[in-house]
């Protein structure tokens, strides 16, 4: 068994230290790594037991929530440092997402179909992708995509 070293709290991380630019390419990073895996719905995982009927064990969560929820987070995190052409993008395509919600929620409310909400999570994606890529430039111009070494 391997042994487990117990960290206090206030000297968790202490020899890193983060700053502003290490946060937004950690969350870069992440974004990254969520956009690159598959794009699928939640799902649940079931137990196939003999003796008894299958359960409900654990869900898998939605991919693409993961990946909005990620985009979400570099948005906030960023979102004091915004440039002007930042501000001008990131306001344009939330006022989409919001217009387009509305639009999907006045749909919903007509139909009983449960196609409308699948559809509108893989335009979500399209959105949350352009703000994705808005904020990379966003980043870029601020030279926090270049490496400390001066390699590319």
């Amino acid at each position: 068994m391997e042994d487990t070293e117990i960290i206090e709290g206030e000297n968790y991380r202490k020899s890193e230290v983060f700053g502003f630019r290490e946060l937004f390419l950690m969350q870069v990073r992440r974004c990254i790594d969520k956009q690159s895996s598959e794009m699928r719905e939640g799902f649940w995982v079931y137990t196939n037991n003999p003796s008894m009927a299958s359960q409900k064990t654990k869900y898998v969560g939605d991919s693409r929530d993961e990946f909005f929820n990620s985009v979400k987070s570099l948005h906030d995190l960023s979102q004091p440092k915004f440039d002007k052409v930042m501000k001008e993008q990131a306001k344009e395509i939330i006022k989409k997402i919001d217009e387009r919600k509305e639009e999907i929620k006045k749909l919903k409310e007509k139909t009983e179909t449960n196609k409308l909400p699948i559809k509108w999570k893989n335009e979500q994606v399209e959105f949350y992708r352009k703000l994705f890529q808005a904020l990379c430039f966003f980043g870029n111009r601020l030279n926090w995509f270049e490496n400390s070494r001066g390699e590319e």
